[in-house]
């Protein structure tokens, strides 16, 4: 045996030892008191932050005239005097800039959906993949079971997303159908005759290509509910409002569950079996910041989400994820440990009407507690008055349009104008994005 075949051996010894020490570790996270967990929470962020500090070139510069020393940590603020690491940051940073460990340590790279512009990009050790992805099986095994076929619509092609939720899918023991992201290979038509034939009973998927699929299932004289066994649906890669999960539900007769996470940080929530969203507290520290001063919310209040990483290989301190959320610090019905996280879309993702800006996913609910209607365009017309267009029956089209005008005005003092629209712009869209969305589809 030559010496290159000798050390890949005994790196496969090496993984298999550092597999079972890794899943040791994360079910001893999840088994700890809340005390407990407070305390390695606490010094797991000293230890990520004292790595980027030392081992990454861009925070070493950044924090070049911070001493991060006991002193420093001794303060019960001390988070806060560390400026943010904002996104404009990491793509200045391309390819390796923020690397806080060995190159060669390196062993899964992913990037951006975007096809214009520096993508952002992201990496992980061994160590920070493996256990991202035991974190996540632990929180889906919850939700799926062994006994599951589990369809993931979702990218896999430079995505993360669709990697480590293989892995983890894997993981729990469940059958798993690759699908990726629509495609001249895997057309609509085809994802059907699988989703069918092969009597899948779980889909991992956007919830808008949810809502699409079952008008292309109606289509060819079927019924989501009556002739498909899919009960359960795990919505990552888009905000989704509680009144679209209430539709999902009601037209596939299933659980609707929301995921949240990002290419440069991978899975930050994951829902529990009463379909909330939960922070993954042990693969982050969170933060909830007024987007305008920088300073944090009040308990309970919205803001913008600032994350730090618990990794190695690619930490992130304080970065500004760009979405408003709110951390709620009630007790779940489901009994967990870790806070419920609320979505409320990207602030990117709002639109101007006259003097005021509001968020899409507010609009979303809306429009869709309040109408017979799955999907609709928005165009704000000369600057002063929203126009909703809805993809609607005439049969129906009177009474949604007349519910929708007055739950808008109600809700958000918002004149709008409601026109008819064909589904057919919209279809080309969600058939040709990867990852289609409320901003992809609905701002027109």
């Amino acid at each position: 045996m030559d010496r290159e075949e000798m050390a890949a051996r005994e790196n496969l010894q090496a993984y298999g030892r550092q597999k079972e020490e890794i899943n040791e570790r994360v079910e001893r996270q999840f088994a700890m008191s809340k005390e407990e967990f407070a305390v390695w929470k606490k010094e797991r962020l000293q230890a990520v932050l004292q790595n980027a500090r030392e081992n990454s070139p861009f925070y070493r510069e950044k924090y070049r005239d911070i001493a991060m020393d006991e002193a420093f940590y001794a303060e019960e603020d001390y988070l806060e005097k560390l400026p943010f690491t904002e996104k404009k940051e990491i793509a200045k940073q391309y390819p390796f800039g923020l690397l806080a460990a060995d190159k060669s340590e390196i062993v899964r790279y992913g990037e951006s959906s975007g096809t214009t512009g520096t993508p952002v990009n992201a990496y992980c050790t061994r160590e920070d993949w493996m256990t991202n992805n035991r974190i996540v099986a632990e929180w889906l095994s919850a939700i799926l079971t062994p006994e599951d076929i589990v369809a993931l619509i979702v990218p896999y092609e430079l995505a993360l997303v669709g990697q480590d939720l293989d892995r983890a899918v894997e993981m729990i023991g469940a059958a798993e159908i690759a699908i990726g992201a629509l495609s001249k290979c895997v057309e609509i038509e085809r994802v059907i005759r699988m989703l069918k034939s092969l009597e899948v009973t779980a889909v991992i998927c956007s919830p808008t290509r949810i809502l699409f699929l079952a008008e292309e299932i109606k289509k060819l004289g079927l019924e989501p509910k009556r002739d498909f066994q899919i009960r359960k649906f795990l919505c990552p890669g888009e905000g989704m409002s509680l009144e679209k999960t209430a539709l999902i539900n009601e037209i596939w007769g299933a659980d609707t569950y929301p995921m949240y996470g990002m290419t440069e940080t991978n899975t930050l929530a994951m829902p529990c079996r009463c379909g909330r969203l939960h922070l993954a507290d042990n693969k982050a520290y969170f933060e909830v910041i007024n987007p305008l001063t920088g300073k944090r919310t009040a308990d309970g209040s919205r803001g913008e989400l600032v994350v730090t990483t618990f990794v190695k290989g690619m930490p992130l301190i304080r970065y500004r994820t760009g979405d408003l959320c709110t951390i709620e610090s009630k007790a779940c019905e489901c009994g967990g440990r870790s806070p419920v996280l609320l979505h409320h879309g990207r602030l990117q993702d709002r639109i101007r009407v006259g003097e005021k800006e509001y968020q899409i996913l507010d609009i979303e609910a809306a429009v869709l507690g309040a109408g017979d209607v799955k999907f609709y365009t928005l165009r704000v017309k000369e600057g002063r008055y929203l126009e909703i267009g809805l993809v609607c029956g005439q049969d129906k089209y009177d009474a949604a349009s007349a519910k929708i005008r007055a739950v808008m005005r109600e809700r958000f003092a918002l004149e709008t104008v409601t026109v008819p629209t064909a589904m057919e712009k919209i279809e080309e869209v969600i058939k040709i994005s990867v990852k289609p969305s409320i901003k992809s589809i609905l701002l027109d």
